[in-house]
């Protein structure tokens, strides 16, 4: 019998990025009239869960989400990883970029609700795996602290270790066409394209 405790419904914001490729800091560019964090956090609410931000600057405070640091700054996601697995109350964790701003909260909110018993529970689309799309289990933890010690940062070589679920394309599609949801702002060309998309993107698949 499936322990129900173990899937609380929690969503970490990874925050910690140094933004480098976009010039400064991505998560408060102007996105939609608001900020490309705001687009994210509301469609983290709007799944149901429990949303928390994880990242190094005081500057995040403002969105009234709890909010930690890196135990391990500088790190990546992997890092970003460990302090939401470390810090939230809650069993099975949901992680995903602050420069997502294309997040459909009905694709999170399925995939909260996934009776998996697997470390880590991630989409593929388009062959490719989405580790800043997926569900971290607190059970990865001595994993993930070796890994960090060892600097092996990369999040494709943690799935290489972990016993993970994949979510499978044709069951992304109703929610995700085209991808867009998978989508990173890491450049101010990325985040205008995304910007042109958003109304259409939303229309078709949130209306």
């Amino acid at each position: 019998m499936i322990n129900e405790d173990l899937f609380t419904k929690s969503i970490a914001i990874l925050a910690g990025g140094k933004s480098s490729r976009f010039g400064s800091e991505k998560a408060l560019a102007p996105f939609l009239g608001a900020r490309v964090i705001d687009a994210v956090a509301k469609a983290c609410t709007k799944s149901g869960a429990d949303v928390y931000i994880i990242a190094n600057k005081c500057l995040y405070n403002q969105l009234g989400l709890p909010t930690f640091p890196d135990e391990h700054p500088g790190l990546g996601p992997l890092a970003g990883i460990h302090s939401a697995l470390k810090n939230i109350p809650a069993e099975r964790i949901l992680v995903v970029g602050c420069d997502m701003p294309l997040l459909n909260y009905r694709l999170l909110n399925w995939m909260l609700c996934l009776k998996r018993k697997e470390d880590i529970i991630i989409p593929e689309y388009g062959g490719r795996l989405q580790p800043l799309h997926a569900i971290y289990s607190r059970q990865l933890m001595p994993l993930i602290e070796r890994r960090l010690e060892q600097k092996q940062l990369g999040l494709q070589g943690l799935l290489t270790e972990a016993n993970y679920y994949k979510i499978s394309h044709k069951h992304i599609i109703p929610y995700c066409p085209n991808g867009l949801c998978f989508s990173n702002a890491n450049t101010r060309e990325e985040l205008i394209r995304l910007e042109a998309d958003a109304p259409a993107y939303f229309e078709k698949v949130l209306s």
